[in-house]
C-alpha cells in the first residue's frame, strides 16, 4: 500500500539562539548510522513522531529568523526541505542538523539527515550524499545541501514512501539534484531501507541513480525513473563549461517480489515515450546554428539508436563522418566530446526496442 507523506509546515521564527546542543553522534561507518535509544514513552504514536521531527527541525531553523547576518527569505525557504513520513511501523523524515550562513556570499549550507524513528523512539540515520558525478550515496561533507544564489542550488523532490519488500517498513525513495553555475546539473536520488536498526541503500535498487518516481503501469507501485549507464560530464565547446549529458530517461518498472525491471514490457513501453523511434541521422546540428553540433540530442541519437537495435559498430561509423575533425575557423562544428559520443554507443543497451541492424 502506498502511504500518503505527511508534510511539516516548517516555519521560521524571528530570534536569536544556539544550536541543538545535542545532535545525534557520528558513527565511523559511512553508510550506516545506529541508532540511540530515547528517554521518551514506551510506544510513540505517528503522529508524535512527526511533531517530534518537526522539533529538531525548528531547534535549527528558528535562530535563523533574524540579525545582521540573517539569510535572505528565499534561502531560508530554500533550506525548509522537511518532511515526515509516518506509519504504524514508525516515521521517516528528512531532519536539518547544522547550518552554516554565508553572508558574503548570501547562501547557506545545510547538513540534512535521512532519519528513522521506530515506535519505541529509536532514532537511526544518514546523511544523503549531494548528487556529483562520482555517484557517492552517503555523505561525510560537513554539509550536504547548498544553496549559494548564483552557483549552487541543490533541492530535494517529495519523498516517495512504499514498502517494496513487504517488511512492514516503507522505503524512502529521495529524488535529490543539483544545478551548477556554468557546470552540471544532476539528478541522482536514491532508495533507502530501514535493516537491522540502520538505515542502508535498498539492496535491490542501491545501483540505481534516481532521477524521478512515477506509476507508469498504475499497478500502485512506485517506478523508478533513471539514465541507467548514460550519465557522464563533459565540456562545452568554445567556453570549457562542465555539463552533464544524458540518455533518455528509462525506467525500472517495479515489481510484486520487491525488485526492479528494466527491460520488461512496462519499461519498453516506458522507453518508446523517449525514443519512438530509430533516429534517422546521428549527429544532429543545432537549430539555431545548423553549423554547430547539437551535443545533448547527439548523444540522444546515440543511445536511442542502440536501443532500436543499431550496432555499436554502425552509430560509431555514422559519428565519425558526422564529427570531422575541428577547424580553427569554426571549431564547434564538430562534436565536442566524441569520446563520450563513443562510449556511450559502446554500453551494451539495458533493454531492446527493436532487432539487430536494419
Amino acid at each position: 500500500m502506498l502511504v500518503r507523506s505527511v508534510s511539516l509546515a516548517l516555519g521560521v521564527a524571528l530570534g536569536l539562539g544556539c544550536r541543538r546542543s545535542t545532535p545525534p553522534p557520528t558513527s565511523t561507518d559511512s553508510s550506516l548510522h545506529s541508532p540511540t535509544p530515547d528517554t521518551g514513552p514506551p510506544t510513540w504514536s505517528p503522529e508524535a513522531l512527526c511533531v517530534r521531527a518537526e522539533g529538531e527541525t525548528r531547534a535549527v531553523l528558528d535562530p535563523l529568523g533574524h540579525g545582521p547576518e540573517a539569510p535572505s527569505p528565499e534561502d531560508l525557504q530554500a533550506a525548509q526541505l522537511g518532511f515526515c513520513g509516518a506509519s504504524s511501523q514508525g516515521a521517516w523524515a528528512l531532519v536539518p542538523e547544522r547550518v552554516r550562513v554565508s553572508p558574503e556570499e548570501r547562501g547557506l549550507r545545510v547538513r540534512y539527515a535521512l532519519v528513522h524513528y521506530d515506535r519505541q523512539g529509536h532514532r537511526a540515520w544518514v546523511y544523503p550524499a549531494m548528487p556529483d558525478e562520482e555517484g557517492a550515496a552517503v555523505s561525510d561533507a560537513p554539509y550536504n545541501f547548498v544553496r549559494v544564489p548564483g552557483d549552487t542550488r541543490s533541492a530535494v523532490a517529495s519523498p516517495t514512501l512504499y514498502d517494496y519488500d513487504h517488511d512492514g517498513e516503507q522505503e524512502v525513495v529521495l529524488p535529490l539534484t543539483t544545478d551548477y553555475h556554468e557546470g552540471p546539473s544532476w539528478e541522482a536520488g536514491r532508495v533507502w531501507s530501514l535493516r537491522e536498526g540502520g538505515v542502508f541503500l535498498y539492496e535491490r535498487a542501491r545501483d540505481f541513480k534516481v532521477a524521478d518516481v512515477t506509476d507508469a503501469d498504475h499497478d500502485g507501485r512506485p517506478d523508478l525513473v533513471l539514465y541507467g549507464p548514460y550519465l557522464e560530464t563533459s565540456e562545452t565547446c568554445g567556453a570549457g563549461f562542465e555539463v552533464s549529458v544524458t540518455g533518455p530517461k528509462l525506467l525500472a518498472h517495479a515489481l510484486a517480489d520487491g525488485g526492479f525491471s528494466v527491460n520488461d514490457g512496462v519499461a519498453q513501453a516506458y522507453a518508446r515515450t523517449r525514443c519512438p523511434a530509430r533516429p534517422a541521422v546521428i549527429v544532429a546540428r543545432d537549430a539555431n546554428d545548423p553549423q554547430q553540433v547539437d551535443d545533448a540530442k547527439t548523444a540522444l541519437n546515440v543511445v536511442c539508436a542502440r536501443l532500436w537495435g543499431a550496432t555499436e559498430a554502425d552509430v560509431r561509423a555514422e559519428l565519425r563522418r558526422g564529427c570531422p575533425p575541428a577547424s580553427p575557423e569554426a571549431p564547434c562544428a564538430t562534436c565536442t566530446d566524441l569520446e563520450l559520443l563513443e562510449h556511450f554507443a559502446r554500453l551494451p543497451p539495458p533493454l531492446q526496442l527493436g532487432a539487430q541492424g536494419r
